[in-house]
């Protein structure tokens, strides 16, 4: 009888962890799902508890997972980038010690992220590379995709043209092989932004409309208006001035409805920089300071390339009209609201 009664309590015991080890899973699953659809209080709930029970457990692969939704948290909902750098450090540890490669992966791409916010430029690209050598490895085609757009990034805004065109060209082939056209949309829209910036408008051009068109087919009216922005600067380049000027109030029309501020101020940029273009400087001027104003940040122009045009405006506007007239005209359009900007756009 004690050896039955030993043999139960055993067998007990094996069924405990089994439960619990299928409790800590669903709560690690519930975690990344939260994390999915943004519901960061729930996410960081149940994060903690598969936490705690993978740690009783001694699982490394479930620890990994609770770290990384826990720093997700931390960085998106509440944003202490250190805490969240190192329960990512922790969670690619505990990654590379269970021995999976996509969890490892999504580590070093979340890392990634956190060092870009932490402003560690040189951390950033060593962790996605890493990443990218290892999705190579092992034919992983979706984030090696999102991790070669990262870089391509990184070295656009280190205005390393070349360098990112090789790297969007190559994201732009996987996309197409994961046949993803949102994304093959995104590709080409980072195509485009390096043609602007080497200045071959007409190439430019090509790769934005053909970006445009497939995020107006897939009624994607945020992507369409950013398009129809960078279509705009174009045609001003072009010194197409109605063409820019439809662009850009197409763009803004949109970013109306979808009550984006900073689309608005950045379309409003691109409409003061045709008045530049034509010598009126006090419009212009007005424009510019309309801009500022409903300007969420100096960061949320579009990229370093809008706003250098902006800043181009500025000057110009600056040196045709002297000191005084310009602040004051610029002083003007600060006090304007969205609805006082439209007026003025149509008189």
């Amino acid at each position: 009888m004690d050896e039955l009664g030993s043999n139960a309590r055993a067998r007990a015991d094996q069924i405990s962890v089994v439960s619990d080890s299928a409790k800590a899973k669903v709560l690690a699953g519930t975690s990344v799902l939260a994390l999915l659809h943004g519901d960061w209080s729930n996410a960081l709930q149940a994060a903690r508890q598969s936490l705690d029970m993978a740690r009783q457990l001694q699982d490394k692969w479930l620890i990994g997972v609770s770290l990384y939704a826990l720093g997700e948290c931390a960085r998106n909902y509440e944003h202490d980038f250190p805490r969240a750098q190192s329960l990512l450090a922790n969670c690619l540890a505990s990654a590379r010690n269970s021995g999976d490669n996509w969890l490892t992966i999504l580590a070093l791409y979340s890392l990634a992220w956190n060092a870009r916010l932490l402003g560690d430029w040189q951390l950033v690209t060593d962790f996605l590379e890493e990443a990218l050598a290892l999705g190579q490895e092992i034919g992983e085609v979706w984030l090696s995709a999102a991790i070669v757009d990262q870089l391509g990034e990184q070295a656009f805004l280190k205005s390393d043209y070349v360098h990112a065109k090789a790297l969007y060209d190559t994201g732009l082939k996987l996309r197409r092989e994961l046949r993803d056209q949102a994304a093959v949309a995104g590709s080409l829209n980072n195509l485009g932004k390096v043609a602007y910036a080497e200045r071959d408008y007409a190439q430019a051009k090509t790769l934005f409309e053909e970006s445009l068109a497939l995020f107006d087919e897939l009624g994607q009216q945020e992507s369409v208006a950013i398009l129809s922005h960078n279509l705009g600067y174009v045609a001003v380049r072009q010194k197409r001035y109605a063409q820019a000027r439809s662009y850009f109030g197409q763009g803004l029309e949109l970013f109306r409805r979808l009550e984006n501020s900073a689309g608005i101020a950045n379309c409003i940029s691109g409409l003061a920089s045709i008045a530049v273009e034509s010598g009126n400087y006090p419009y212009a001027a007005r424009l510019l300071g309309a801009s500022e104003n409903l300007l969420p940040s100096q960061d949320a122009f579009f990229s370093p390339t809008d706003k250098a045009e902006h800043e181009q405006s500025l000057l110009t506007t600056r040196q045709a009209l002297g000191d005084a007239e310009f602040e004051q005209l610029l002083k003007q359009g600060r006090a304007f609201s969205l609805d006082m900007v439209m007026a003025y756009l149509k008189s």
